[in-house]
């Protein structure tokens, strides 16, 4: 009796497996148009893919967030970002946000600003607060401790 309930466990984890295995292969939902995915600085990797079911990106959130815990490829994604066009599996989705974000917010500083013009710049084109801007300036870790690379600001 234990070795047939043993035999049916290990079975149905095994289906279970191949379960998984095969809906983190599957493409996602056909998508109408496209879809720009934000993911904030710390944000939980499985607060990522809720998102990404809630904006119809994503059919199943669990698998991939496990998946991606598992593997510890959760922590290789980036924050940004990334404008999604065709329909990708939750592996496609996973290696996406592990690459660069997409620059959706070109941004020109002219030559000669000042690092005040920059932040008033930076701040008028929705990029954050002048305070947060400051904030960072401010530091004690800003700049870094060996300074700028290169041996001078130009580099």
């Amino acid at each position: 009796m234990i070795r047939r309930l043993a035999a049916a466990f290990v079975l149905a984890a095994a289906g279970a497996a191949v379960a998984v295995a095969i809906s983190l292969g599957r493409p996602g939902p056909p998508r109408a148009e496209p879809v720009v995915v934000t993911v904030e600085e710390g944000e939980r990797f499985a607060d990522i893919a809720e998102d990404l079911h809630r904006q119809g990106v994503l059919a199943h959130p669990l698998p991939l967030a496990v998946w991606a815990r598992l593997t510890r490829q959760d922590r290789a994604v980036h924050w940004g970002e990334y404008l999604i066009t065709t329909p990708l599996s939750p592996l496609e989705l996973l290696a996406r946000l592990a690459g660069p974000p997409d620059p959706l917010h070109p941004l020109t500083v002219p030559e000669g600003f000042t690092v005040r013009e920059v932040v008033q710049l930076l701040s008028r084109s929705g990029f954050g607060s002048e305070e947060s801007f400051r904030f960072r300036l401010d530091a004690p870790s800003f700049p870094p401790p060996e300074g700028p690379p290169g041996g001078g600001a130009a580099g």
